[in-house]
């Protein structure tokens, strides 16, 4: 019997031993992932690359808001990893050339043309580890628009002498923002404001019956011009005569209600009140 367990004893042996060399095996496969992960999340938890639109490619008023009518994008990637393959991403689509330079800057040029107008949130990814992976914390997101903007005509205005005139064109264009006056007939003192294109003026007497004519140039921040000038035609106007009051003093009982008592004969001759 002994030797019987002896012998079932050593034919196990083996097999625990085996089994025992996996475990530690997996243990150290899972660790070693483990690390791996960590690392990479560290790196790009680290990582300051950053993704910028040129001033020559922002086109309209301000070459800072990413918003343009330019089809040939100039991109900067920034801070990325100078032995690393780089590229841009629309989404899960991919913009350019991959940039295989050395450096911690790269510059792509994209060209945008076949692209509709629209906002696009663009990402930079590094290879790392042979896997293309988005690194920064801040996408660029670029607004394409080619559309130059349209008013609806205005019908000939009026303005009433003494009372404040405003009025402002109706602008189809998400990006309209820049209006300035145009034309030789101008009202004297008549104000824009370049951001949205209201009017605002007080005529005088001086001015009643006559009728200005100009327009409005509309830009938007695109850069796209507005086909011509939105047409404005301004005729100046006599006051609204006003509604007759009675004065407080004549107005008896609750004030303003312009009811007044009939006064008896002998009160309404001597100026009492009875």
């Amino acid at each position: 019997m002994t030797a019987h367990r002896t012998t079932g004893l050593w034919k196990t042996l083996p097999f625990f031993r085996r089994n025992h060399k996996n475990r530690l095996r997996a243990a150290r496969m899972a660790k070693r992932a483990a690390l791996r992960i960590e690392t990479l999340e560290n790196r790009l938890a680290m990582h300051g690359a950053a993704l910028d639109l040129h001033p020559d490619s922002d086109s309209g008023a301000l070459d800072t808001d990413n918003i343009t009518s330019i089809t040939s994008w100039t991109l900067t990637a920034t801070e990325v990893n100078a032995d690393n393959r780089v590229r841009i991403m629309n989404g899960d689509t991919q913009l350019g050339e991959i940039n295989e330079e050395t450096g911690d800057t790269r510059t792509f040029v994209i060209d945008a043309s076949a692209l509709a107008d629209g906002n696009y949130t663009l990402t930079i990814q590094e290879e790392i580890d042979g896997v293309y992976t988005t690194v920064g914390d801040h996408p660029l997101t670029i607004s394409l628009d080619r559309t130059a903007p349209t008013t609806t005509p205005s019908d000939p205005l009026v303005a009433q002498a003494g009372s404040l005139f405003q009025f402002t064109p109706v602008v189809q264009d998400a990006n309209a923002g820049v209006f300035t006056l145009e034309g030789e007939n101008l009202p004297p003192g008549l104000t824009i404001d370049p951001t949205n294109g209201q009017l605002d003026w007080v005529p005088t007497d001086a001015e009643i019956g006559n009728t200005y004519s100009f327009g409005i140039k509309i830009v938007d921040l695109a850069g796209n011009e507005m086909a011509g000038l939105h047409q404005v035609d301004l005729t100046v106007a006599p006051p609204v005569p006003g509604t007759p009051d009675l004065l407080d003093s004549s107005d008896s009982g609750v004030t303003t209600d312009n009811v007044r008592r009939r006064l008896p004969s002998h009160a309404r001759q001597s100026g009492r009140v009875a």
